[in-house]
């Protein structure tokens, strides 16, 4: 598998809990395991070079050491930490996929390769995503989203009721960052990661964002529903085509 790498200067915590969206990336979320070497000249000098690898019993490839070779790598400087790749080795969708993905949409991004993108957020209002179960205090059952993924829910949610209310927003700052978190629910990546193989871009974001709250049938439903008198429609037959499907509050995010 061709290697992100990262380095994390010496005196610092060895994992990625010091990085932001890096719960998305913990062994809890993920089940990978990781690598780790000291380096005594390391980007901004001692420390270890660690490789978060995404799949059980991973290797490296073949031409990439664990370690910090400057004339052979590219790396980038994050808030306390490095990110860094082997020059030529780019890692792919496949070297980053996590061993349990959620399904989606797959997107093809600016490396040319595909991937997938979570919905977060269907048009009847269910989500795909790991819910916390539980009982209420009646000896109900009940469902909480996750912690790490509810502002992702909630971003998702938001989206959905400013496309049905508002139509096309300009994409903010905010919503690039919510972009590189959506597909670290499936990729083993943080977001300096993501600048660093360079498969975000301002025209492409909208596509990530847009599978995140189930656009294309979300935009099939709203196109029928400016032609048709779907009012007519009641739910005595339902054929499970889109016209038949009413957006609903969101379940995925305690609503």
């Amino acid at each position: 598998m061709k290697p992100l790498l990262y380095f994390f200067p010496q005196g610092s915590q060895t994992n990625l809990d010091q990085i932001p969206g890096g719960s998305l990336l913990s062994p809890v979320s993920t089940g990978h395991g990781y690598a780790k070497v000291d380096v005594v000249n390391g980007p901004s000098g001692p420390g270890k070079v660690v490789w978060f690898h995404p799949k059980a019993n991973a290797e490296l490839d073949p031409d990439c050491k664990l370690g910090y070779f400057p004339h052979q790598q590219t790396w980038r400087e994050g808030p306390g930490y490095w990110v860094g790749v082997y020059n030529g080795k780019i890692p792919t969708p496949e070297d980053l996929g996590k061993t349990q993905q959620i399904g989606g949409y797959f997107i093809t991004l600016d490396d040319g390769h595909k991937w997938l993108v979570p919905v977060a957020r269907y048009l009847d209002g269910s989500s795909d995503f790991p819910k916390r179960i539980g009982w209420g205090k009646d000896g109900e059952y009940v469902e909480e989203p996750l912690p790490r993924f509810q502002s992702l829910c909630e971003t998702a949610e938001s989206l959905f009721q400013q496309y049905l209310h508002e139509g096309d927003t300009p994409i903010s700052q905010e919503m690039y960052t919510a972009a590189a978190e959506a597909l670290q629910v499936n990729y083993a990546v943080d977001k300096v990661g993501f600048g660093l193989i360079g498969v975000l871009t301002t025209s492409n974001v909208s596509l990530v964002l847009s599978s995140l709250f189930d656009f294309p049938r979300v935009y099939e439903w709203n196109e029928s529903k400016k032609n048709q008198d779907l009012t007519s429609k009641t739910s005595d037959t339902v054929d499970g085509s889109v016209d038949n499907i009413q957006p609903q509050p969101s379940l995925s995010c305690g609503e």
